[in-house]
């Protein structure tokens, strides 16, 4: 929300694409979940607050047309790619066919190549990136299945009620 007050005002933002910032990551499921419906009601909240940004005629305006795609396919994902891929996985192709759980390697693959880019990131900043295996092969498959339903339920709890109980103040 602060990048787009900042581009509301008529300034530019940059991007630093060796830029590394170390935070506190939840502990538990519970917090990540709350994490990210969070950071889903901040999306929405942004939107309400400089929704003029979609209409101003410069280059960072289509970053925040992007953003707009979130939503959708979270919201996709959710209620159709899910549900698709596990009657798939048991042989009822509903909504999803055989080709769909040809997606899961390909996920394996993209999200090992992000991998791959961000460790020589890690390397060249001098810092080490540990190896495992099988915590990759779960990020890779499952992340999403816990990061969309969440957010979703971030953006609906961000439209019918404005009331926030963070924990952080």
């Amino acid at each position: 929300m602060l990048t787009w007050a900042i581009l509301k005002a008529g300034y530019r933002v940059g991007f630093a694409e060796n830029a590394c910032l170390f935070t506190n990551a939840p502990e538990t499921w519970k917090q990540f979940i709350r994490q990210r419906q969070r950071w889903s009601r901040g999306l929405i909240e942004a939107f309400k607050a400089h929704w003029q940004l979609l209409f101003q005629a410069r280059m960072s305006t289509l970053f925040i047309w992007w953003n707009l795609l979130f939503p959708y396919m979270d919201l996709v994902y959710t209620l159709a790619f899910i549900p698709g891929l596990l009657l798939a996985c048991l042989g009822i192709y509903w909504i999803a066919g055989p080709m769909t759980l040809l997606v899961l390697p390909l996920a394996l693959l993209v999200n090992y190549l992000m991998f791959h880019v961000q460790s020589a990131m890690f390397r060249e900043q001098g810092l080490k990136v540990r190896s495992n295996p099988l915590g990759f092969v779960f990020y890779a498959l499952f992340y999403s299945i816990v990061l969309q339903p969440a957010c979703v339920w971030g953006y609906f709890k961000e439209i019918v009620s404005r009331t926030k109980h963070w924990g952080t103040k």
